[in-house]
């Protein structure tokens, strides 16, 4: 019985994020999801509140990846001149964001583009809130760890950039016809452009 339930689950949640890539979450009716899913309407909800808690959950992957993104920016060992000197390091950096936008390129243009209507249209400016949080606490940990840095940067300052890194997946996703090598090249143009920027205004 508990593995039929979970069948039944991973198919609301497959047929919902093809109905929601394909028309959004505002065109996206419930009654669609479950006539595609072969299950009862009524059923659905035994397995999700309601529209927006099914969204929520086919995007939760991609919502922990973001987490994570906080999490290991402050890590200690980021907390290093390794992240200004080291070019291996840097590359690891655009390697990352590549990473993120291959895994989760479906679910990133569903979150950043379709999301009208939901309880995740404001993600992005939520994101740049915790972001900026996260940033500062960094620059603090810096001076911390390197008392001669400078850490008088505005906070606008900051979260500016901290919506430039958004802005830089936005911009990923919705060209498609970026190949591999344009978008490492792209990707290494932008990190070597806010560490010479971050260096200098540190003064590292």
């Amino acid at each position: 019985m508990q593995k039929q339930k979970e069948n039944i689950r991973q198919r609301l949640l497959d047929v919902a994020k093809k109905e929601f890539t394909k028309n959004g979450y505002k065109e996206t009716s419930m009654r669609a999801i479950a006539s595609k899913s072969d299950i009862c309407l009524s059923n659905i909800y035994n397995y999700f509140r309601n529209k927006d808690e099914l969204f929520k959950t086919v995007l939760d992957p991609l919502l922990q990846a973001f987490e994570d993104v906080l999490i290991e920016h402050n890590d200690d060992i980021h907390i290093s001149m390794e992240a200004f000197i080291n070019l291996e390091y840097q590359e690891k950096q655009a390697l990352s964001i590549i990473k993120l936008v291959k895994k989760y390129n479906k679910e990133l243009k569903l979150l950043f583009l379709k999301s009208t209507g939901s309880s995740l249209e404001n993600f992005r400016e939520d994101f740049i809130k915790q972001q900026t949080i996260t940033g500062k606490e960094y620059i603090k940990r810096f001076k911390e760890k390197y008392p001669y840095c400078n850490d008088n940067i505005s906070e606008t300052f900051i979260r500016t950039t901290c919506a430039l890194w958004l802005t830089i997946i936005s911009e990923i996703i919705s060209n498609d016809k970026l190949n591999n090598k344009e978008m490492m090249t792209f990707l290494n143009e932008y990190v070597q452009f806010c560490t010479a920027g971050w260096k200098s205004l540190m003064g590292v």
